[in-house]
């Protein structure tokens, strides 16, 4: 009998959860003006030096930042290269070193983040 009074909060907790990242809105700030482009529409974020570009349904947007501040972050996003940040919702495919995308982009996995992706396959 506990557990069916337990089990009710339980699914509004997790349908609360789902909801808020459903929701969840990737933040940054650019020539000192502060954006949101919505998680979901993220497909992957592309790191060269300092520059990050995000890959979106849509247009890319161009920022500056860090792969690693951005994964601490965003748990949403998985660590694939040092390059390279993928949007979990949009993972059609893991197979050997690559993995391909929603949209059909096929990127490289490193060797280093291939024990964090075993956990995905």
């Amino acid at each position: 009998d506990q557990i069916d009074i337990g089990l009710p909060k339980i699914l509004k907790d997790i349908e609360k959860e789902l909801l808020d990242r459903q929701d969840a809105y990737f933040t940054y700030v650019l020539e000192r003006k502060t954006y949101r482009y919505p998680c979901r529409d993220i497909l992957y974020l592309e790191s060269n030096l300092r520059r990050v570009v995000l890959h979106t349904i849509g247009e890319p947007v161009y920022l500056y930042g860090k792969l690693d501040d951005i994964a601490l972050k965003y748990p949403d996003f998985i660590r694939i290269h040092k390059s390279y940040l993928v949007n979990r919702r949009h993972i059609r495919s893991i197979c050997a070193s690559v993995m391909v995308l929603s949209n059909g982009d096929v990127l490289p996995i490193s060797r280093k983040y291939n024990d964090v992706l075993e956990k995905l396959r």
